[in-house]
């Protein structure tokens, strides 16, 4: 089994179609590639999702790029607008929209806005390591917090625990929920698919210290990885529950073109044993590709073997969460602070 060079996840830099980029640069597996922090003030924050298989209609990335490096990450693609490639510069090239906060603000006090839902890390964590320097994601929850608007958040970094204070008063206001993305118990394989993410016993402490603090945490098993760790749901299940989490969901793994690169790369390296069985079952659950873009059941796939994995998902959810709670969002906050403050702009 190999391992992910220089603890970055992908091994190389990738074509980018809308670019020629420079001749200099070379493809070397032993060349450490440093972070660079780039402060930018982005023109816009608030972004409407259009895409009928997500659960929810706004989003905000603090963050561009995601020094985490999952191999298998659906954002690469995103680099590819800014002349960057989606191997190396997507986790090491990362955009700080310094002014993320005020821009919200802005949006909020508009006039037009009616406390919606804002899901943070759309395309990367808000709470990768970026943050522990820059803060961006912390201010923005200042701000929803201010003016009441309930906020979604997915991650998978322990450092989330920064912020319990304020998690803990949106909670009491019923105005956020926490999405810890937790797919294996096996750190090893974590490390190698996600070398600079929590490790997996960061991830399940921090998911119960949420919990007892009151925190709203439900786990993501994401991706489902067919052939890799498609066989561990039972097991992760009763793992989450053990850790006081509320509710479980999952994802299966869809890769776009850009991604696809990085990805088989990865497994000619990490795991060449399984390579030809975990993209042979993947065309399988997308109909005969690894590329699907399709939006209609991209989250769980297609088939035969698509169908198995919901059934062992299923199973594993009614064991060991056959009676969970409903939790929603409380937007009365938001209109009892800001209907007759915000009528004066």
């Amino acid at each position: 089994m190999g391992k992910s060079f220089n603890s970055r996840g992908a091994r190389k830099y990738t074509e980018n179609p809308y670019h020629r980029l420079s001749d200099s640069r070379i493809n070397d597996p032993d060349k450490k590639r440093s972070t660079i922090f780039r402060e930018v003030e982005a023109k816009s924050i608030v972004n409407k999702v259009e895409s009928p298989d997500l659960p929810f209609y706004y989003s905000m990335n603090p963050y561009q790029g995601c020094e985490h490096g999952c191999t298998y990450c659906y954002a690469r693609k995103t680099h590819l607008y800014l002349d960057h490639d989606a191997g190396l510069d997507f986790e090491s090239i990362i955009y700080v929209k310094t002014n993320a906060a005020e821009l919200l603000e802005k949006k909020i006090r508009s006039g037009n806005w009616e406390g919606d839902v804002i899901a943070l890390s759309g395309n990367t964590d808000c709470y990768q390591p970026a943050e522990i320097k820059y803060g961006v994601t912390r201010k923005i929850l200042e701000v929803c917090l201010k003016y009441g608007n309930p906020v979604s958040i997915v991650t998978k970094s322990g450092s989330i625990t920064r912020d319990i204070d304020i998690l803990k008063k949106m909670a009491e206001k019923g105005l956020v929920k926490v999405h810890f993305s937790i797919h294996t118990l096996n750190d090893e394989l974590r490390r190698n698919m996600e070398p600079r993410a929590s490790s997996i016993p960061l991830r399940l402490k921090t998911a119960e210290k949420l919990s007892t603090e009151g925190i709203r945490v439900e786990a993501l098993i994401a991706p489902v990885i067919p052939g890799l760790n498609d066989y561990e749901l039972m097991a992760v299940a009763k793992e989450l529950k053990n850790r006081r989490v509320a509710d479980i969901n999952y994802m299966l793994l869809r890769l776009d073109e850009f991604g696809y690169d990085v990805f088989e790369d990865w497994l000619e390296h990490c795991y060449p044993d399984r390579k030809n069985k975990v993209l042979n079952l993947l065309r399988s659950v997308h109909n005969g590709s690894t590329t699907s873009t399709a939006r209609n059941g991209r989250k769980s796939g297609k088939g035969t073997y698509s169908e198995h994995i919901k059934q062992v998902f299923h199973l594993a959810k009614n064991t060991h969460f056959n009676n969970v709670i409903p939790f929603e969002f409380q937007r009365n906050e938001y209109y009892k602070k800001n209907t007759s403050q915000l009528s004066l702009f």
